[in-house]
């Protein structure tokens, strides 16, 4: 146990309110650090059972699901209704959630009781190879209390002093040289591309971070827009009631929120959406970009905006909520549109 680093967070704590997250950054340490150095019988170790944790899901009742990214975080309530876990990726589905997870890229894992406000509420603390959060899975009053704690038993990690395997992230790409035919590549391949596969293949192949590519595919297929049209997009969803499918994620999960948001505000420079089941908070300081990419599919071409945040990575992402092969809600488009006009303007 790091003995200095417990004394540092508790003095941390008895100064202001501050959970792990907060932290973890305020002390710049990884979060999984955090949890290695506080040992006590509230905090348990987990083995890396993923495939009996993810399978285990369905039958815990509602459970709330916290997605960490660079921007903030999404906060879903949700029951898992389907899991699909493969060799090194999984997918869990849900009655108002779509979760699509990298298992390669989970590292570590906590189950922790926290008292919330008088209520003792159990949470498992998923961390990624850097220390960094990548889920949390929380219950609610509405979970199998007994059902996860028999789970949590299931997995506990036969040595709890075990060393944390970490390592640093890594540096933050730069953009590429761009071959001066690769314009025309990229504007022949996009019209062919069959889904977001398709089009990490041709990324991947040129050696392109996801920006660079929209740069090249621009304004025919891709263009920038200031975030402030992100809040008015999503206000003219919320008067119009339209279903969305909302994500935000980082390396290792992907959470997707399916159906209509209530409510929209911005307190701080911060933009929240709100609805019964789900909270998402965003820091727009955080972003580094945000596009309308026009995306081929069997249903047609739809219309994405998409959160680009340090690197080229995607943190988020809205879109109208279909299937792949059906069109899009013609509201939905009407106000992209009108978005990208007002800044061509």
């Amino acid at each position: 146990m790091d003995g200095e680093l417990v004394v540092r967070f508790d003095a941390l704590r008895a100064s202001r309110r501050v959970d792990v997250r907060d932290g973890a950054e305020a002390l710049n340490v990884p979060e999984a650090r955090l949890f290695e150095a506080h040992t006590d019988p509230d905090r348990v170790r987990l083995s890396n059972d993923w495939n009996t944790l993810l399978q285990a899901l369905p039958g815990l009742g509602t459970l709330r699901f916290h997605t960490d990214a660079r921007p903030g975080i999404h906060r879903v309530d949700a029951q898992i209704e389907q899991v699909r876990v493969g060799p090194g990726s999984a997918v869990l589905r849900g009655d108002s959630i779509d979760l699509r997870l990298l298992l390669t890229r989970w590292n570590t894992a906590w189950a922790v009781m926290h008292d919330r406000d008088g209520f003792a509420e159990l949470g498992i603390h998923i961390h990624d190879p850097h220390g960094d959060p990548v889920l949390r899975i929380v219950q609610t009053l509405r979970t199998d209390r007994r059902a996860m704690q028999r789970l949590v038993a299931q997995l506990r990690a036969p040595r709890q002093d075990a060393p944390l395997p970490l390592r640093a992230p890594p540096a933050l790409p730069s953009p590429m040289a761009v071959a001066p035919d690769l314009r025309r590549v990229m504007l022949d391949a996009w019209p062919h591309l069959r889904g977001v596969r398709d089009f990490s293949r041709l990324i991947r192949r040129h050696r392109l971070r996801r920006p660079d590519a929209y740069a090249l595919v621009a304004p025919t297929y891709a263009q920038p827009i200031a975030f402030s049209k992100v809040r008015s997009l999503l206000e003219q969803a919320v008067r119009a009631e339209l279903p969305l499918a909302l994500a935000v994620g980082n390396r290792a999960c992907i959470q997707a929120h399916r159906g209509i948001i209530d409510h929209i505000s911005h307190p701080g420079g911060w933009l929240t959406i709100r609805d019964p089941s789900v909270f998402v908070h965003l820091d727009p300081r955080t972003l580094d970009s945000v596009w309308v990419v026009r995306r081929p599919g069997p249903g047609g071409t739809h219309l994405h905006v998409e959160l680009i945040g340090p690197g080229g990575d995607l943190v988020g992402s809205i879109r109208s909520l279909r299937t792949e092969d059906q069109s899009e809600d013609w509201r939905w488009r009407r106000a992209v549109t009108t978005a990208v006009r007002a800044v061509v303007g």
